[in-house]
């Protein structure tokens, strides 16, 4: 969900659209780009720009090495295309170690979307000190 601080990195414009459509797409965000943005402070390309600052205490999850965590999708604008599901280092906004699960091809629009694409789960890996 966006806040406060999505509005202070990444602009007005798209704090409003993501608001009114979470399921819009980046390519429209990269459209309302004010001339102050900052890739550096909002990487659409990673979680959208949605900054770990808004996510509110409760709903933040921890898990432990060898956990296997249980993940579903809702596809809401299906659209051929990878995805990867990744640890990311919030205050650097960087992927930690390899992805946990790639898909080669997502939500195509070429053919049923498959159930391994909506639930599937991910085993958390032994990361040392980054986590």
């Amino acid at each position: 969900q966006v806040g406060d601080a999505f509005k202070a990195n990444c602009g007005e414009q798209m704090f409003y659209n993501i608001q009114s459509d979470a399921a819009g797409n980046i390519q429209q965000l990269n459209q309302l780009k004010a001339s102050s943005f900052s890739g550096t402070s909002c990487n659409l390309n990673l979680c959208k720009g949605l900054q770990f600052a808004d996510v509110a205490a409760a709903n933040i999850q921890s898990w432990t090495a060898g956990q296997v965590v249980p993940i579903k999708v809702d596809i809401r604008a299906p659209h051929t295309g990878t995805a990867n599901v990744s640890i990311i280092d919030t205050a650097s906004n960087t992927m930690i170690g390899s992805p946990l699960k790639v898909f080669e091809s997502y939500a195509s629009t070429s053919s049923p979307i498959t159930a391994d694409q909506t639930s599937f789960s991910v085993t958390i890996p032994d990361l040392g000190s980054k986590c």
